[in-house]
């Protein structure tokens, strides 16, 4: 049996070798605009229910869009939407209402049943960016059920969990002072206004909420188990915003890459370069167009990849790109700037 695990995974190994990893796809598609993704990936998709968490802030973004009548294909959330729908994936996107990432979540859980069969019964991927990225976590961690079949179903709910350039291991805001002061002041107009409280997105809701003790008493050995397979990071940063990095060290321009992954849980299938916070998801005029699509096609081939291939897969994976990542946050250095 041991032999069999030994060679299974000698396999992978030989296989990841000879695949392209998500920042070579980044680049290659940054460099040919015209490309599509590989087909192969479309039948691990296609039967799959996309849930698309947009993150802190998404409401007034989107009623900003409508304001300023921004075209559809470039708005928050609209390439991988496209992307994912061309692959023939079910698509919904949700903006969550609540500040307070537990309320979202259990809002979340409580409506995956009904998007359940909305999707005709395809299984759930939910992919958070930003904020969103934590509201995913956070269901995996509060709803571990739904990542395994119950009585009488072949499948789980739930097939995957993915975060975005989420602040899953803190931020240096949360740890501000005067953010502090002003959250524990009580300010309850700013508490109680939709998207721009600081209550919600102190200490106690990241850095508590995502702490490996909590991880540990929420779950059992099992769950926590189910989790770590479940749970997908995909990282990016940048160079081209200035001063950012002077406080928080190599950052997308919001969230330092050292945050954006947990290692006790979880797996990290994508490290990408030259990526803003706004790059993976939008494609308004203060991101770049090419960025956004070659994002939504690396990323999709990416989880199209984890999704064949397994949990052992994302292991040999996320060593890869934890090592990239290391890398890059010991030099300091995140943008190649030769595109």
């Amino acid at each position: 049996m041991q032999k069999e695990k030994t060679a299974k995974k000698t396999d992978l190994q030989s296989e990841f070798a000879k695949s392209s990893s998500p920042q070579e796809r980044f680049d290659y598609y940054m460099a040919h605009p015209e490309a599509e993704i590989d087909p192969r990936f479309a039948a691990e998709l296609k039967d799959k229910h996309v849930v698309l968490v947009a993150g802190w802030g998404a409401r007034l973004i989107r009623l900003l869009e409508r304001l300023l009548k921004v075209p559809k294909e470039q708005r928050y959330m609209a390439q991988p939407a496209i992307n994912l729908k061309k692959m023939g994936a079910y698509v919904t996107i949700r903006h969550p209402r609540s500040v307070s990432i537990q309320r979202s979540t259990k809002e979340l859980i409580e409506e995956l049943p009904s998007l359940y069969k909305k999707g005709g019964n395809r299984q759930i991927i939910v992919v958070g960016h930003s904020r969103g990225g934590m509201i995913a976590t956070m269901t995996g961690m509060m709803a571990p059920h739904l990542l395994r079949p119950q009585e009488g179903q072949d499948k789980a709910m739930i097939r995957k969990l993915i975060t975005f350039q989420s602040p899953v291991n803190g931020h240096y805001y949360t740890d501000n002072i005067l953010v502090k002061l002003l959250s524990m002041a009580g300010l309850g107009f700013m508490k109680s206004g939709g998207n721009f409280g600081l209550g919600a997105l102190t200490h106690e809701n990241i850095h508590e909420l995502f702490s490996a003790d909590a991880f540990r008493k929420r779950l059992s050995h099992a769950d926590q188990e189910l989790v770590r397979n479940s749970i997908l990071y995909f990282v990016g940063g940048t160079d081209n915003i200035p001063l950012v990095d002077k406080l928080a060290g190599p950052t997308d321009g919001v969230v330092p890459l050292d945050n954006q992954r947990r290692t006790e849980y979880g797996s990290v299938a994508g490290v990408y370069t030259d990526v803003s916070h706004l790059n993976a998801m939008i494609a308004m005029g203060s991101a770049r167009k090419s960025a956004s699509r070659a994002l939504a096609l690396s990323f999709t081939e990416a989880v199209a990849k984890s999704l064949a291939m397994g949990p052992e897969w994302d292991k040999i994976v996320s060593d890869a790109m934890e090592k990239k990542l290391q890398g890059v946050l010991k030099t300091g250095r995140v943008a190649p700037t030769s595109r």
